[in-house]
């Protein structure tokens, strides 16, 4: 499930080619837009094919594609990269890249773009649902075990959060982490504290950081100023759509919270014990 290779970058007239490339297709002008509009679906079709094991692509162009099409034609593109199929243009072949910081902002542009037109909010939400079938989020948490490949654990921590940040301002987002509020939400919890308490140090900072992310920032109202206010106006209250998943992983945590706190005993130099916390604390 990953993809980490070296991509030859030496051929300069290829580069070359790749940047006009993008150029035209990210241009405002009304024939670069014709073109995309025309050819749409060969070129996202192409587009993906950096994701080939054989591709010396520049992840940057692909970046800034992405976010052109996704800008335009956000539906079709949900369509092609989620909804059709089995979302294997997402899961199989950007997912494999989360390291890439350009990949990453392309899969929070998809999974998070702003709307306000119903027909793209119900389209969205089918999104989730399907992501949500097929255990996307179960399947970013599983970088976090990759102990042998710390990019990976560190990508997908970082993934993780950002994630959380924009799906807190973002409506129906919570179905993406409906896991967490299911019978398996018990068992994700339980190996994200078993990676911060016995896990590398990349993988012990990464799962405290994830748990941060579900306890504190999934819980935070999104901020709207007066010109936040369009952006999000999905948003009647400044309610966290995540607050459910909030309350789900506090609940999931009560029985890790002598683990969690012998943990920290330990980084202070003392000497972990299972009476070192008072019971009536623990059960607070």
């Amino acid at each position: 499930m990953t993809a980490v290779r070296e991509r030859d970058f030496s051929d300069s007239l290829a580069m070359k080619r790749s940047y006009h490339a993008m150029e035209i297709l990210c241009g405002t002008a009304p024939a670069n837009v014709k073109i995309l509009q025309e050819k749409f679906y060969v070129i996202v079709t192409t587009l993906f094919d950096i994701f080939l094991p054989n591709s010396n692509g520049n992840m940057n162009h692909f970046g800034k594609i992405f976010e052109t099409l996704l800008r335009r034609h956000p539906g079709p593109i949900l369509d092609m990269v989620v909804i059709e199929g089995k979302a294997t243009r997402l899961m199989d072949q950007m997912l494999p890249y989360i390291y890439e910081s350009s990949v990453q902002g392309a899969m929070l542009g998809l999974l998070f773009f702003p709307t306000v037109q119903h027909d793209m909010k119900v389209k969205r939400q089918e999104c989730y649902s399907r992501l949500q079938e097929m255990e996307f989020l179960e399947k970013v948490l599983a970088f976090l075990e990759f102990k042998e490949l710390p990019m990976f654990v560190t990508a997908a921590s970082e993934f993780l959060i950002r994630m959380i940040e924009d799906a807190s301002r973002t409506e129906d987002s919570d179905i993406l982490f409906k896991s967490l509020e299911m019978q398996q939400g018990a068992d994700i919890v339980g190996r994200i504290v078993e990676l911060a308490a016995t896990g590398t140090d990349k993988q012990r900072e990464a799962a405290i950081s994830v748990l941060n992310g579900f306890l504190v920032k999934s819980n935070a109202p999104p901020f709207r100023s007066l010109m936040g206010s369009s952006i999000y106006s999905d948003m009647p209250t400044p309610v966290s759509p995540l607050y459910s998943v909030s309350t789900s992983v506090q609940e999931l945590l009560h029985p890790h919270l002598q683990r969690l706190c012998d943990m920290l005993i330990v980084e202070k130099g003392g000497t972990a014990a299972g009476d070192a916390i008072p019971s009536y604390v623990l059960h607070y």
